[in-house]
């Protein structure tokens, strides 16, 4: 190790004389003129750091033997060649908004990629709406993939004040067409699009009003909210007859029952739909943050959100009024009081005031406006707390009738219901439920289920409360189910799942209970560790023929309904 730690720095001080050679102007073999300044250079060094240069000095061209390689074309300051130069002597680079640009353009020159994508990430830091414009073109220019799809993303989510800049006017029809044809764009109304066409057009009319017709094409007529007489009566169209007909015969079909000739809305303007978040736990020893990632049952897709800031596990995850939040469990290590929400449309989390009592593993519920969490493990374990979103503030509830820890906690939407779970003290596994009556602030026990059982997951449809897995000895995973009818206050076995899970997440979207990770334990084998399984409820059986894209010990999850536009942007997760 000493020794591997002395070659280390001798190649460092290497480096560092020789890059301080070239500034000197010692020993150096070529000049590169740029920027009308020269730059003395060596040319074994820019062979062995650039491809570019190692070919230039060993094949035919004429530059193999120059004393001087001429570079004006790229029209750079010499700052920035001086940037380059030092990385390719010392492996330094230091790269601001200043420039990044220009970075860019040399790096794209002489094809060094790792340079381009470090100059390309500080530019997608600064995309906004004076400059989205312009670093698209740029970046298509330049080939840099991740800079284009910023600033694409950054127009489609702020269209309509781009609309209003002037470099948008002066887009050419390519460029204005491409943009408007995105079924990524968000706008309140389709509206928005159709005056921007006619804000382009009116720019400069006398040359563009011939591409009306090809314009009108891509509005989404099906979303108009003023497909009237004064769209036809405008001025635009009056003075294209052909348009004018076209947009005649839109309201026309619009009238009819013939849905086929719809043209589909943008994403924006779709209708929302229902989307399972995960948030898997991480092991102490994890070097990566924990995952946070999205399922669309209706296009069987997983997307990636951001990471949880600190290594979580053994948490509640819940949604209440339309937001996540994530409650408790194991930060970095230690048991934690933290209370975070989720903000959907920046992708970023938001630590709100803490709970009253550190939980480890708390049973997490919402019911009307507050959220509930329930009992945990090692302390606490009786406890209810009760969080107020309206007042960001945290109230102790009535103690439960048995402490219980790693129990399941779910609502009907009248009561909450804390299910099975460990006895405090003994480890006793229990089959015991009670339910909690929020006007009253009282537990109620309800009829026990058939087996004993923590670490379970659970969905209610509000007169049925379905409860899967868990364990009955440590390490022991179930695949048995059960259902417990609010009316009737029984349990009811039905079919168990192909795989045995605990510490599980579940959710139910569109009559169809869903059941991610939690396998583990000496009963599971690894080609299970993936598999989700599928209840339908109508037919009362569980499949078994979709797969996780990655494992998860211990994964928490519940169900939005949200716009697909909340979606744009997000990278996909692939098997």
């Amino acid at each position: 190790m000493k020794k591997a730690t002395e070659t280390y720095k001798h190649c460092l001080d290497q480096a560092m004389k020789l890059n301080d050679l070239r500034q000197q102007k010692i020993l150096c073999d070529v000049t590169l003129c740029a920027a009308e300044t020269n730059f003395p250079a060596h040319r074994n060094v820019l062979a062995v750091s650039c491809s570019y240069f190692f070919k230039m000095f060993t094949s035919d061209m004429k530059e193999k033997n120059a004393e001087s390689i001429n570079l004006e074309a790229l029209a750079v300051r010499p700052s920035s060649v001086d940037t380059l130069l030092t990385y390719l002597y010392t492996g330094n680079l230091s790269v601001t908004h200043f420039n990044a640009e220009e970075l860019v353009v040399l790096a794209d020159y002489f094809l060094i990629t790792e340079v381009k994508a470090m100059a390309s990430h500080e530019l997608e830091s600064k995309v906004n709406v004076a400059n989205c414009l312009f670093y698209l073109t740029f970046a298509e220019r330049y080939d840099c993939e991740r800079l284009a799809q910023t600033s694409r993303l950054f127009i489609e989510k702020h269209f309509t004040e781009v609309t209003q800049s002037e470099d948008f006017l002066n887009l050419g029809v390519l460029e204005f067409t491409d943009i408007i044809s995105s079924d990524n764009i968000i706008v309140e109304t389709e509206d928005a699009v159709y005056a921007s066409v006619v804000s382009w057009i009116d720019h400069n009319r006398d040359e563009r009003h011939v591409y009306l017709p090809k314009l009108l094409s891509c509005i989404r007529w099906c979303s108009m909210a003023n497909v009237c007489t004064q769209v036809i009566n405008s001025s635009l169209l009056q003075s294209h007859p052909s348009c004018k007909e076209l947009v005649e015969n839109i309201l026309q079909r619009q009238n009819s029952s013939d849905v086929s000739l719809f043209q589909k809305p943008r994403k924006c303007l779709q209708p929302a739909v229902e989307v399972i978040v995960t948030v898997s736990g991480s092991q102490i020893q994890d070097a990566q943050p924990s995952s946070m990632r999205c399922y669309v049952p209706q296009e069987d897709s997983w997307f990636e959100l951001a990471d949880f800031p600190q290594q979580i596990n053994w948490h509640g995850f819940v949604e209440c009024e339309g937001e996540l939040y994530t409650v408790g469990g194991e930060r970095n290590g230690e048991v934690s009081d933290a209370l975070e929400k989720f903000n959907r449309k920046t992708n970023t989390w938001t630590r709100m005031s803490s709970m009253l009592k550190p939980v480890l593993f708390p049973a997490v519920a919402s019911l009307g406006n507050h959220l509930y969490a329930v009992g945990a493990s090692r302390v606490n374990r009786g406890s209810l707390q009760i969080y107020s979103p309206a007042r960001d503030s945290w109230t102790l509830g009535t103690q439960l009738n048995v402490p219980r820890e790693i129990s399941c906690a779910i609502s009907d939407g009248q009561f909450l219901y804390a299910i099975g779970g460990m006895r405090a003290g003994d480890g006793e596994y229990l089959n015991s439920a009670e339910r909690y009556d929020p006007e009253q602030e009282t537990w109620t026990n309800i009829s026990s289920m058939s087996q004993s059982r923590g670490g379970s997951c659970a969905v209610s449809n509000g007169t049925c409360i379905f409860v899967m897995g868990g364990e009955s000895s440590v390490r022991l995973a179930l695949s048995s189910c059960e259902v417990y009818s609010t009316v009737s206050n029984q349990w009811q076995c039905i079919a168990s799942m192909h795989v045995p899970r605990y510490f599980a997440g579940a959710a139910l979207v569109e009559n169809k209970i869903y059941v991610f990770g939690g396998v583990g334990g000496a009963n599971v084998t690894f080609e299970h560790k993936k598999l989700v399984d599928c209840f339908d409820l109508g037919e009362s059986k569980w499949v078994a023929d979709m797969t996780m894209p990655w494992v998860a010990k211990y994964l928490q999850c519940c169900t939005l309904r949200c716009k697909r536009d909340l979606l744009i942007g997000l990278p996909q997760v692939e098997d």
